[in-house]
């Protein structure tokens, strides 16, 4: 075998290597997700009609669609004027193994439908631990939210798409 076949085959075994470490670290995750506000804090703003800024904590549970199950932490932060404005949502997943994963959904919201609402948005990961350690991502969260903003009484349910990268 010539000096040069040696080293085709070093590199095509090398990149075959990559390929397969590359393969088994990239993941798509798709969840459906159950929640409910467990507390909200909003503050009137006077400066507008219906100008209104607020917090709200969710909780619930979440299921990976190969069966893993777990709990998920919601904070959402919002401007709104008469139902119409941008939030923030920061969210933590965490699995019964005991992998976390950290995202963040940005949005707005319009008045129109503002007790029932049904919306699609990109994630962005930023944080993760356990079988997501290391990994980067986004994807989309589409969910329905049943009840007033700003109300203790809110619930929701969902799906996520979240691709993951190491």
């Amino acid at each position: 075998m010539t000096r040069y076949s040696i080293l085709t085959l070093v590199v095509a075994g090398l990149i075959g290597l990559y390929s397969a470490d590359a393969a088994k670290s990239d993941e798509t995750l798709k969840f459906k997700y159950y929640g409910h506000v467990v507390s909200s804090q909003t503050q009137d703003i006077d400066d507008a009609e219906g100008h209104l800024v607020g917090i709200t904590k969710w909780s619930g549970i979440v299921e990976s669609s190969d069966g893993s199950v777990g709990t998920g932490h919601w904070e959402s932060i919002y401007d709104f004027v008469k139902g119409a404005g941008s939030y923030t949502t920061y969210v933590n997943l965490t699995l019964k193994d005991g992998s976390v994963l950290l995202y963040k959904v940005v949005g707005t919201s319009k008045p129109e439908n503002a007790a029932a609402r049904t919306v699609t948005l990109p994630i962005t990961v930023t944080g993760r631990k356990g079988r997501f350690a290391g990994a980067k991502g986004d994807g989309t969260a589409t969910g329905t939210t049943i009840g007033q903003v700003g109300s203790s009484n809110v619930e929701g349910y969902g799906e996520l798409l979240i691709n993951t990268k190491k």
